[in-house]
């Protein structure tokens, strides 16, 4: 078993904690749908809409993986004892090396469409596709095909691979998911190098990925690994913070690190590419992936609206946002000092309390007035309250359904001291205070 880069344990962690939040809020989305009716809002059928497209996405990966095997079965040379021994007996060896018990069914393909190797699972099988240009480029550096299978072998025995559906809701967020895959290549690598017999062997392997299968023979080590160390450039930073694959340069001097067991150097990026990139989502460059992540990204986007709405409505409910409004709201009477460091109040005298709470009372009364002159009835309530200009926050007024009435609680002691709560009503059609509620 190889050791992963570093990064990669805290970055599944995160990962794991958001897809986690993501999916129970899916199941409370759909919980609550049909009590919210699922087909009139638009944020609900835009949940099912793509939750349904994402199931068709599974589907036809799931087809297109099978598609795979299919070819390399009929297509491809599966690698043995009597076809390619040569290769058979290095892919023993590099499984051998990394600990790998099962091997996987291995083949080499010739498809100008596919210009990488590849391996994956299906239906509890594994299979290693070898592509013939790169094993033939590497023919006279041996030992980098070592690095070729090991980097495939290493996606074969990821641990995490199984989690992979699970962590699709944090692959699509900026920086996170972006950063979770290109920590997983670092470690595809690590299992190469950890393969390779000679350690530079695993640099040549990435040369013909730079230089091309002609011109990685004279191809110069150490000078490509320090390629990416000044690249610390707003738009450098910015293009790497948003690709799921790292620089080849950075890989180079990465396993180099490796090789010579230190630390590999690591330019700072750019402070003000983290904002910019955090605003663009992982979406992939394959057609079908990049579908797949979007409509991922609209449930994320219709989770937060439905959970935006029901924490507004629980703060409304238990008046938690008037509460501490309220805190800071300034009333009638009370002096504040301009200074910065303290502030000194003063309790408001009574009659001035009373007095401003009646003329709040007077002025929505007159408003409810004018609303039954014109629609008739008695309102519960005259438009939004937000726009009219009172003395007190307009939250601890209320309105009669019954009555005539607008009303307002005295709290115990608000501003008499041992005073008892009571409530305070205005008769808008008699434009009184009522009696027994006015002022001691």
């Amino acid at each position: 078993m190889v050791d992963p880069y570093p990064p990669e344990r805290p970055l599944f962690a995160i990962s794991m904690v958001l897809s986690a939040l993501f999916w129970i809020g899916l199941a409370f989305l759909f919980k609550l749908a049909p009590e919210n009716e699922l087909l009139v809002i638009g944020v609900d059928q835009l949940a099912v809409g793509a939750a349904i497209l994402i199931i068709l996405a599974y589907l036809v990966a799931h087809l297109r993986k099978a598609r795979r095997v299919a070819y390399l079965r009929g297509e491809a040379v599966e690698i043995g004892t009597k076809q390619h021994p040569d290769l058979f007996s290095r892919l023993k060896s590099t499984c051998r090396r990394l600990g790998i018990e099962a091997r996987p069914a291995a083949y080499l393909f010739q498809n100008p469409e596919i210009t990488d190797c590849f391996s994956l699972r299906f239906q509890g099988a594994s299979f290693l596709a070898l592509n013939g240009e790169v094993i033939g480029a590497l023919t006279d550096r041996q030992g980098a095909i070592d690095f070729v299978m090991g980097q495939e072998l290493g996606r074969i025995d990821d641990r995490r691979a199984p989690w992979a559906a699970f962590l699709l809701p944090a692959s699509v967020l900026p920086l996170i998911g972006a950063a979770y895959a290109r920590a997983k290549i670092y470690s595809y690598d690590r299992y190469g190098i950890a393969a390779c017999k000679t350690k530079v062997d695993a640099a040549f392997a990435l040369a013909v990925g730079a230089s091309g299968s002609r011109r990685w023979k004279s191809f110069n080590i150490p000078q490509f690994a320090s390629q990416s160390n000044d690249n610390s450039a707003f738009w450098m930073s910015l293009d790497e913070l948003i690709s799921p694959t790292p620089w080849l340069s950075k890989r180079m001097a990465h396993l180099r690190a490796i090789a010579t067991n230190s630390e590999s150097f690591v330019p700072r990026r750019h402070p003000l590419a983290y904002p910019i990139a955090g605003l663009v989502p992982n979406i992939g460059t394959r057609a079908w992936v990049g579908l797949l992540r979007v409509l991922v990204l609209a449930l994320w986007v219709a989770m937060i609206v439905h959970a935006g709405t029901a924490a507004n409505d629980w703060l409304l409910r238990h008046e938690i946002i008037d509460r501490i409004a309220t805190r800071f709201q300034p009333t009638p009477g009370r002096v504040t000092s301009s200074s910065a460091v303290s502030e000194v109040v003063e309790t408001p005298k009574p009659e001035d309390a009373y007095t401003s709470l009646d003329a709040d009372l007077k002025q929505l009364g007159e408003l409810a007035l004018a609303r039954q002159v014109a629609q008739g009835d008695i309102p519960c309530e005259i438009g939004n309250p937000e726009a009219i200009k009172l003395r007190y926050r307009w939250t601890r007024y209320a309105f009669s359904c019954d009555e005539p009435v607008v009303y307002t609680m005295i709290e115990h002691g608000e501003f008499e001291p041992g005073r008892l709560a009571y409530i305070r009503q205005y008769d808008w059609k008699r434009k009184r205070i009522l009696a027994g509620q006015s002022k001691p």
